[in-house]
This record gives C-alpha cells, sequence and structure tokens, in this order.
C-alpha cells in the first residue's frame, strides 16, 4: 500500500494539463452566467489534482473568492440511512468557519453567522450576504470527492449545502466525480460537463513526464534513466495512461537494489496496484473505499478477463451460475469502489479503464 502522504508526493509532481486547466478557467471567468461544472474522470485520473492547482491559483490575493469542500470529511461515512445524522456537525462547522473567514477578506462588511441548527440556513444566510457585497467575480464552490460517499449521502449533501449554495445568480459551483456518477438535487439548474481526458489526453508522453519528476525526486544529480524499453518489457496489456497506477508501478520498479535502475514488475505488484487504487488514503487518511474482499476481487478479476468489453448483471449472472440478487449486490460494491462503470445506455457496465488492463496483466492463479 501507499504511505499516507503519497497523494501529497503526487501533487507536488503535478503534472501540468494546460488545455484542461485553461478550459475550466474560462468557465469560472465567463461574463455569461455559469451555475454548475462537473469535472469529469475515473478515479484516480486527476481530478483532484488539477482542481487544487487551479484553486490556489485562482485563490492568489486580489483574485476570486473560492471555497473548497472536500465531501467525505463533512460526511458521516458509517450512516447510509439516517439523513438527518449524514452531516457531521462539528466538520461542517470547522468548514464554515473557514469558509466564513475566506469571504470576509473579499466582503469586508460580512456579518458572522451564528450557530443555526439548519446547515442549509447557514449557507442560505452567507450566500445572500456575498451576494449583496458587490463582488468583482463570482463566488466559487470547489466539491470534491462527491463521488466518494454513497449516492444517498450525495444527495443529502447536494440538498441541505449545494443547493442552498446555487440558491442566487451570483455563485457558481465545481464538481469533481465519475462519469456515471448520479448528479441529483441541483438538476434544476444549468449543468455543463467537462471530461478531463478530452483536452489533455492521458498519454505515453504523459506517463513520462511522471517518471521523470519521480527519477529527479528519487535520485537527484543522477543522469536520468529513460523507461521506455522497460514500460513495453513489463505490460502487455496496460498502456500508462492512468496518474496513479503509472505512479505505483514506477514506484515498484525503482525499488531495485541497483541503484539507480528498474526491477521487473511481480504479479504481486499488479494485485497490490489494484487494491490500492481502491483504498487510496483521502484528504483524511481514510482509505476512499472499504476493500474489497477475496470474491469480489475475484469477480472484478473474472469481469476484466473473461467477459467482453461491456457486459449487463444477467448475462453475468447467467454463465457464472449465480443468483441475480447476489451479483447485484456485488455489482454495488464494485460500482460505490469506482472500479465498474455504468454504461450509457443502461443495463451495461464495464470495468473501469486502467483497473480493466491491470487486472488483465494478473493470471487466474495470482488472484
Amino acid at each position: 500500500m501507499p504511505p499516507a502522504d503519497w497523494d501529497d508526493l503526487l501533487e507536488k509532481e503535478f503534472v501540468d494539463r494546460p488545455n484542461a486547466a485553461a478550459e475550466i478557467t474560462r468557465w469560472v471567468e465567463s461574463p455569461t452566467e455559469k451555475r454548475i461544472l462537473s469535472v469529469v474522470a475515473p478515479p484516480g485520473n486527476g481530478k483532484t489534482w488539477i482542481l487544487r492547482s487551479l484553486y490556489e491559483d485562482w485563490s492568489n490575493p486580489g483574485k476570486r473568492l473560492v471555497l473548497w469542500l472536500d465531501a467525505p470529511a463533512i460526511i458521516r461515512r458509517q450512516e447510509e440511512q439516517d439523513t438527518a445524522r449524514m452531516i457531521e456537525p462539528e466538520a461542517f462547522r470547522q468548514w464554515f468557519d473557514e469558509v466564513q473567514r475566506r469571504a470576509a477578506q473579499h466582503c469586508h462588511h460580512l456579518r458572522p453567522i451564528g450557530k443555526i441548527a439548519d446547515f442549509k440556513a447557514q449557507i442560505e444566510a452567507l450566500v445572500e450576504m456575498l451576494c449583496n457585497c458587490d463582488l468583482p467575480h463570482s463566488p466559487v464552490l470547489i466539491v470534491d470527492g462527491y463521488d466518494e460517499i454513497t449516492e444517498r449521502q450525495a444527495e443529502t449533501l447536494s440538498l441541505r449545502l449545494l443547493h442552498p449554495f446555487l440558491g442566487r445568480p451570483c455563485t457558481r459551483l465545481i464538481l469533481a466525480h465519475r462519469a456515471e456518477w448520479p448528479v441529483k438535487d441541483i438538476l434544476s439548474y444549468k449543468r455543463e460537463r467537462f471530461f478531463l481526458s478530452e483536452k489533455d489526453p492521458l498519454s505515453r508522453q504523459f506517463a513520462l513526464e511522471q517518471f521523470e519528476r519521480l527519477f529527479e525526486q528519487r535520485y537527484p544529480g543522477h543522469p536520468p534513466l529513460n523507461p521506455s524499453d522497460w514500460m513495453d518489457s513489463q505490460c502487455r496489456y496496460y498502456c500508462w495512461n492512468h496518474p496513479f497506477i503509472n505512479r505505483f508501478l514506477f514506484e515498484c520498479g525503482l525499488a531495485s537494489q541497483d541503484v539507480p535502475s528498474l526491477a521487473p514488475l511481480t504479479p504481486q505488484n499488479f494485485v497490490d496496484c489494484c487494491k490500492a487504487v481502491i483504498e487510496r488514503p483521502d484528504a483524511q487518511g481514510k482509505p476512499r473505499y472499504p476493500a474489497l474482499t477475496d470474491e469480489e476481487f475475484g469477480l472484478l478479476h473474472q469481469l476484466a478477463t473473461q467477459f467482453s468489453e461491456k457486459w449487463t448483471e444477467t448475462k453475468v449472472a447467467s454463465e457464472m451460475g449465480i443468483s441475480l440478487m447476489l451479483i447485484d449486490a456485488r455489482f454495488t460494491r464494485l460500482f460505490n469502489a469506482g472500479v465498474i462503470v455504468n454504461l450509457s445506455p443502461s443495463p451495461f457496465y464495464q470495468v473501469a479503464d486502467g483497473i480493466r488492463e491491470i487486472l488483465r496483466e494478473i493470471t487466474v492463479e495470482q488472484v
């Protein structure tokens, strides 16, 4: 498993995606009314990295008011039924206090909003004051991790926090989530979708730049290695087009005892890589998704290696001789972990890009 600060290391060696950054910035700065932008990419493809980079750039003194919300940080992850208890009061209070502090830097006559039991009322009161503050730019709220909580929790977050934030036309919202994740309770507002890979497709060159930054960090002063031959020889299926997987495999390669050189990848490296994509820590250092059971991981491997590119629950249940109810429960777990995606038109599914190819590097005996 990667260390708890692995995502921080990745962000420090952030690989520039200029076209995507420019497109998102144009949306934010557009003089026409904008309400919601969905920044869409599979798990581990860099949504957090690019939005955090833009957040820091936009937040420079003299620029616009930009707020950041890490959705899992204020949700009681274990609460999946009682919507009244899904938002953690103390976590919300800490986040809202920081929001008020940042807002006061842009709107000097902003009055502190006292503790109100209703989260929605607090957001509405803040937005009311912001929209009456004659700010030069529309305030922007960036919500990360929207697809790292359950669908029901996301609905509650939308209803109680995001919907009231959009209650006046002066505000804009950016949501980071994977393509198939449902966005509800705010669909009455105009929403545009931006697919991260369309502007800056992840390519071999992208992977080589990642490796170069990692190598310079690990072995300063050494002549750089060219990993191209190693990349070709180690993977039959994987195309080096997933930032998190790239970094994980490069780390494994640089574990060689011969410094600096690249060690061959082992079957266990590929198994650990798949599990790390699911269990990598979030901003609180907690796994983004619960670990898959051995049965669930075995099913995921079968889906990637023994079925066509897309399939239905009914087809899988029939071919595996398993009840549809059991398959549905396992599909729900795999979907919530971000490793299978629901295609359009439903009811077709496929294993997520990157994960599918890594699973194909693993034989049945190694699962």
